[in-house]
């Protein structure tokens, strides 16, 4: 439908009738006289009259025209696509900008970051509000912040919030803020609405939308407004640093692996990648990756001194820093404390005496040994891991107690034996820690002319490295008169197998930790292990294992995430802050009750280091990594953006549009007066040549 946009200058139509009125005033009325010697002329007569007043009619409509072309100009015609609409162009409205804040939108330019970008366009959008007019503010990433949570009138204060917002390091989710957005406008007694999505159109950040895509609501208008101004990007990450095949102890080389991903759209320059230890440089290596590829690399350091160490892995990367860094903790143990659990008395011997001989023995093994029984009233905040020799059941506090120890890092060895409650160890204690199931025993304590091996190994598990001997590896195994046929369940890793296939170790990752099951007993009736020389440090390493392995991949800890810290007894007279990466000391105050008390830190907005410390002595450290899907750079194409938005009252801006002029278009439709202008201009071409044309054969004429 056409409209206009600026209808009061349409009074000037009646203007074109003045070229009808100079017409007829000046249309000269001519007196007949009869003379003989011309008659035969007046055939040709009539025939010139009439070509003369078809020119004339036409000069009067080419004329008349021009005039109504030059109103029509100046009263902005615009076609537009419903009536309803055009009336609500002209009704109060009501404003909603949404700004990006997303780790991506840190993204550099040469005209300076995409966030600093998308404030300015921000700023622009309140300065295009009229009197009358409100809005409303959102800023979101993986979550929107209703920075006004009302509609204001008070631009100023619009512009001060836009100048004051600040980047975050989360993930982008469109769908989050878009609801939220709805959800306000809602209650908006407005008839005109108007969403303006200020963002980078991180392809990311709109999966959310897709298989699911949102129609707009509130009956408002969106707009999404690109503020990338480079369809280019390039982007290296940092993607893990791992140390979980090594056991780290002091004194002694320590491997690091890491993973670099070019995320760009070409092929990177030369680059280096440097590891930091203890904010010292201890390593460097360089690489060129195509586009897409990623590439592993090792360093190798040594940690002079045991503790708690805390450092990362750096790419060199100009256009996207915040994922320069990927932050790892490293915990070299003074000593680890191990608790040995079980009835019998033989277990505990040899497990206390594999791991510390005597007293007067030096090293970092420090074993104590308690019945079942005692469990109950024993304290795990201490310990480092938990062996079960032989334990039969435990009640539903010691399984909670045991469970929560697990999941918040600490380490379990389960050896089984003659005692066991194997209805307990299938439905309750496997089920929530270590999925699996015992179901029968294999062979007998009695006849030893038979008895199992272990001849499959994971010779790349650090329990089992220290077996690795030339390219024919061959673990010396123990014999295994008895032992229990095990089937392990999802998501449990099997370490070695017995000579029949049966697993003999597993492995599974539990929470923040680890648990080792083996599949037999510490019985001299059951396996001649515990005087075989393999027993010592297949002990050795399994406890250290537990008690310093990283946690796993899928546990790592992103910006966001909030730190637990499980404390079985607070002491009353020091103090517990967490100390976060950017040096800010907050006191915390543990929740819970006595027994099962942890103090928690859920302000994780910065990726880094927070360390946990109880007076002035460190006790835990977190590293906290950005989401890497959030550094994937490509943008999701306009047209795909609406569509999974439903195109109807979906509006695109790109980068350089003026934002005044793409925003009435939209509201009032495409307009037409420059078309209408050239119109003018060709008609008053076809005036002049027509007009000067006529003139001459006027003359001839008269003559």
């Amino acid at each position: 439908m056409l409209t206009f946009l600026n209808s009061i200058v349409l009074a000037g139509l009646a203007a074109a009738v003045i070229p009808l009125l100079i017409h007829l005033l000046t249309r000269q009325r001519l007196k007949k006289i009869p003379f003989s010697s011309i008659s035969f002329l007046k055939m040709l007569q009539a025939q010139k009259m009439r070509r003369v007043r078809l020119r004339e009619i036409l000069l009067l409509i080419l004329r008349t025209l021009i005039i109504l072309f030059i109103v029509l100009a100046f009263a902005r015609p615009a076609l537009k696509g419903s009536f309803a609409r055009g009336v609500k162009a002209h009704a109060r409205t009501t404003v909603a900008i949404l700004l990006d804040s997303s780790l991506s939108m840190g993204r550099e330019t040469p005209q300076g970051s995409v966030f600093q970008l998308a404030r300015d366009r921000a700023v622009e959008l309140v300065d295009l509000l009229k009197e009358g007019d409100e809005a409303l503010l959102v800023f979101f990433s993986d979550t929107p912040t209703l920075v006004t949570p009302e509609a204001t009138h008070n631009f100023p204060r619009l512009r001060r919030l836009i100048g004051e917002a600040q980047l975050s390091n989360k993930t982008t989710d469109v769908r989050k803020a878009l609801l939220a957005t709805y959800e306000l406008l809602a209650g908006s007694m407005n008839l005109n609405k108007e969403i303006y999505l200020l963002t980078d159109m991180q392809r990311t950040g709109w999966v959310s939308l897709v298989g699911d895509s949102l129609g707009v609501g509130a009956g408002a208008r969106l707009y999404l407004i690109s503020v990338t101004p480079d369809a280019r990007w390039s982007n290296l990450t940092v993607d893990a640093a791992d140390y979980s095949d090594q056991l780290p102890e002091a004194g002694k080389p320590l491997r690091l692996s890491a993973t670099v991903t070019n995320r760009s759209a070409g092929e990177t320059e030369q680059t280096i990648v440097e590891l930091f230890l203890d904010r010292v440089r201890r390593a460097q290596r360089s690489v060129q990756l195509p586009p897409g590829q990623i590439q592993g690399l090792t360093f190798t350091t040594v940690v002079a001194e045991p503790g708690i160490h805390t450092g990362y892995i750096e790419v060199t990367d100009n256009q996207l820093v915040a994922d320069n860094r990927r932050f790892f903790t490293l915990n070299v143990p003074h000593e680890i404390r191990v608790l040995i659990v079980g009835d019998d008395p033989r277990a505990a011997f040899f497990l206390k005496t594999a791991l510390r001989p005597d007293e007067q023995t030096s090293g970092v093994m420090i074993p104590e040994a308690i019945s079942a029984d005692e469990l109950r009233q024993r304290d795990l905040d201490g310990t480092d891991v938990v062996i079960f020799a032989d334990v039969p059941e435990l009640d539903g506090d010691q399984l909670s107690k045991v469970d929560r120890f697990v999941r918040q890092g600490g380490g379990l060895l389960i050896l089984l034996g003659s005692d066991i409650n194997q209805h307990f160890y299938n439905d309750h204690l496997l089920e929530r820690i270590c999925p699996g199931t015992i179901r029968q025993t294999l062979g007998s304590p009695i006849q030893r002319g038979s008895y199992l091996t272990i001849e499959d190994v994971d010779y790349d598990h650090p329990v089992f490295q220290i077996f690795r001997r030339t390219e024919k590896e061959e673990f010396p195994s123990p014999r295994f008169y008895m032992a229990y046929d095990v089937a392990p369940g999802e998501g449990v890793t099997i370490l070695a197998s017995f000579s029949n296939g049966s697993p003999a170790l597993l492995e599974s990752k539990t929470g923040r930790g680890r648990v080792l099951f083996l599949a037999t007993a510490v019985d001299p009736d059951w396996t001649d292990m515990p005087v075989r020389g393999t027993f010592i440090p297949l002990v050795h390493r399994s406890v250290h294992y537990l008690a310093t392995a990283q946690p796993a991949a899928e546990e790592e800890l992103l910006v966001g995430t909030r730190l637990r810290w499980d404390l079985t007894e607070v002491p009353g007279d020091r103090e517990i802050t967490c100390i976060t990466p950017g040096g800010q000391r907050v006191m915390l105050r543990p929740s819970g009750q006595r027994g099962y008390s942890a103090a928690t830190f859920g302000a994780t907005n910065e990726p880094g280091i927070y360390q946990f410390s109880l007076g002035d002595e460190l006790r835990k450290a977190f590293a906290v990594n950005v989401d890497l899907r959030e550094s994937d750079l490509e943008p999701i194409g306009a047209d795909q953006a609406r569509e999974l938005l439903g195109k109807e009252q979906v509006f695109s801006v790109s980068p350089g549009a003026n934002l005044e002029t793409a925003i009435l278009q939209s509201r009032y439709g495409r307009e037409l007066w420059k078309a209408v202008l050239w119109g003018v201009l060709a008609l008053m071409v076809v005036e002049m040549v027509l007009g000067r044309s006529g003139g001459g054969k006027k003359e001839n004429l008269s003559s």
